[in-house]
């Protein structure tokens, strides 16, 4: 075999010293060539590449989240007041009040006031009763 003045046998990268894995000083490790330097730098590359994407995407579905969450109690808030409503709706207060305003029912015994403006400001109030026991009050 010949050997270089290193003491590395030509065409290989055994260590002169078998033993203790030492290689000859000034002879190149298997990790420092130019093309195995090169492939460690594509790979860090590419790792560092996937990593900030899958960041990048975590961070971007934490923000939807966020906007998710606040949209819920929002509707939540909704749903509550609109649960509310409907328990004022079903209430007696709020039927007896449609009952009086808008449909003109009373309790019985009681004398239904109705209270119109004069056509003339200057004329006097007076009331008018009406057959169905109720009464207009003309004027102020």
């Amino acid at each position: 075999m010949v050997r270089d003045v290193t003491g590395i046998h030509k065409g290989s990268m055994r260590p002169l010293y078998p033993k203790t894995g030492a290689v000859a000083p000034g002879s190149r490790g298997r990790w420092r060539s130019g093309t195995h330097r090169l492939f460690l730098l594509l790979l860090l590359v590419f790792l560092f590449i996937v990593y900030a994407a899958q960041y990048l995407e975590l961070v971007r579905a934490k923000r939807q989240l966020v906007a998710v969450n606040k949209e819920i109690r929002l509707w939540e808030q909704k749903c509550k007041k609109m649960q509310d409503e409907i328990a004022y709706l079903k209430s007696p207060e709020y039927v007896e009040k449609i009952a009086r305003e808008r449909l003109g029912l009373v309790y019985p015994g009681e004398t239904p006031f109705v209270i119109a403006r004069p056509s003339d400001p200057d004329a006097p109030g007076r009331v008018k009763e009406r057959k169905d026991r109720s009464r207009i009050i003309i004027g102020d």
